[in-house]
C-alpha cells in the first residue's frame, strides 16, 4: 500500500501530510582540478614546472583543506622516476586528509599512461584507471613500487635478486648491493623523520617508497628510493653530532672547503665516510656504499635530490657534483643506476 501511495505522490508531485520526511540532499563538495604541465620530470629543464605543480596541489589539500583532482590528461611525458614520487605525494595527502582528498585523470598520451601502469603507480595506490579499462588496456605492471615504515630485508632481497638476474651478477656481488639498500632505508627511519616539526610539509613518519627497474637487454638496473622526511642537508649536522666528536670535526673541516651554497655542501657531506660513519663502523653509510659500489660496474651513476640541492656522480666522474635547485625538493630522492655491460 505504502509503495503504491509513494508512486502516486511521485506521479502527481503532491505532498501528503503523512508522507515520510525527505532526506536532505548531500552537499556536493567542489573538487579543484589542477592541470599538470605537459612534461613531468626531475630533469633540469622540467624540474621547476614539475615541483611548482606539486606545490600547488599540496597547498590546496594541506593548507586550504580542498579536494583536488590531478589532471594528467595533457601530459605528453612522465619520466619513470616520477611514478614513485607521485605515488608518495598521493599517499601523503590521503594519509593526512583521507582517501577522498585527491584523485586524478590519466594521461591521454599512450606512452605517458603506460609509464604509470608499468611502474606500478595505480597498483600501489589501489586505483583503477577508467580510461584503460574502457579501452581494454591490459598493460601489466613491470616495475613494482613498494612502500613501508621500517627496514624490510625481504623487499631489498627481492629487489637485489631482480637486479642480479638482469645483470648476470654472481651471488657474492649481490650481497653488498643489498647491504647498501638496507642502510639507505635504515637511514630514512633513523634520520629523515626524527623531528617531524621540521618537515617542509606534514607526512607519515618513517614512510619510504622504493622501486627497481631492471633491463636485461642492457644488463642494467635502476633503484629509485624516496622519502618525504627531513632533507639530507637538514639532518647531516644532527647525524654528525650523534656519531660523535670526530664526525662533528670532520663535517666542520669539510664545510670549510669548496664552493656552492651551504645546502650543496651539506648534501655532499653525506657521501663522506668520516662524517656519516658510526663509531662501531657499522651502518650509516647508505649513500657512501652506493657510491663505492659503482666502481665494480662497467657503468654506474648516482643522483640525489634533497632540499635545495642536488648531487650527481658517476663511475666516469666519481667526484660529487652539486647544484642548487630552483625549487625545494621537500624530502629526498635517490636514483641509482648500475650497468654490468651490454648483451651481444
Amino acid at each position: 500500500m505504502e509503495r503504491a501511495r509513494a508512486r502516486e505522490r511521485r506521479r502527481l508531485g503532491l505532498s501528503y501530510a503523512d508522507a515520510p520526511p525527505r532526506r536532505p540532499v548531500a552537499r556536493r563538495i567542489e573538487r579543484i582540478r589542477i592541470a599538470a604541465p605537459r612534461r613531468l620530470s626531475l630533469d633540469t629543464p622540467d624540474y621547476k614546472a614539475t615541483m611548482g605543480f606539486l606545490a600547488k596541489v599540496r597547498a590546496c589539500v594541506l593548507d586550504q583543506d580542498r579536494r583536488v583532482c590531478l589532471d594528467l590528461r595533457q601530459c605528453q611525458r612522465i619520466s619513470p622516476e616520477m611514478a614513485p614520487f607521485l605515488a608518495a605525494e598521493f599517499a601523503r595527502l590521503r594519509y593526512l586528509k583521507g582517501a577522498e582528498a585527491i584523485t586524478g585523470l590519466s594521461p591521454e598520451d599512450e606512452h605517458a599512461r603506460w609509464t604509470l601502469h608499468a611502474m606500478g603507480f595505480f597498483e600501489v595506490l589501489g586505483l583503477l584507471d577508467p580510461r584503460s579499462l574502457e579501452e581494454g588496456d591490459d598493460t601489466e605492471v613491470i616495475y613494482r613500487i613498494v612502500s613501508g615504515t621500517a627496514l624490510d630485508g625481504a623487499i631489498t632481497k627481492e629487489l637485489t635478486d631482480a637486479m642480479g638476474e638482469a645483470m648476470g651478477l654472481p651471488e657474492e656481488a649481490m650481497e653488498p648491493v643489498q647491504k647498501a639498500l638496507n642502510e639507505a632505508l635504515e637511514n630514512i627511519s633513523e634520520h629523515a623523520y626524527f623531528d617531524t616539526d621540521r618537515l617542509y610539509f606534514p607526512a607519515e613518519a618513517n614512510r619510504w617508497w622504493i622501486c627497481g627497474v631492471t633491463l636485461a637487454d642492457t644488463k642494467s638496473a635502476y633503484v629509485l628510493a624516496c622519502d618525504l622526511g627531513m632533507t639530507i642537508p637538514a639532518t647531516i649536522p644532527e647525524t654528525a653530532k650523534r656519531r660523535g666528536p670526530l664526525n662533528v670535526a670532520a663535517l666542520a673541516n669539510f664545510l670549510k672547503d669548496g664552493g656552492g651554497t651551504q645546502e650543496e655542501k651539506l648534501l655532499a657531506a653525506a657521501f663522506e665516510e668520516g662524517v656519516t660513519r658510526r663509531p662501531d663502523g657499522k651502518g650509516g653509510r647508505g649513500l657512501g656504499k652506493m657510491a663505492q659500489l659503482m666502481g665494480g660496474f662497467e657503468k654506474a651513476s648516482l643522483t640525489v635530490w634533497s632540499g635545495e640541492a642536488a648531487a650527481t656522480m658517476s663511475k666516469a666522474s666519481p667526484k660529487v657534483q652539486t647544484e642548487r635547485l630552483p625549487l625545494c625538493f621537500p624530502g629526498t630522492y635517490i636514483l641509482w643506476h648500475l650497468q654490468q655491460g651490454t648483451t651481444e
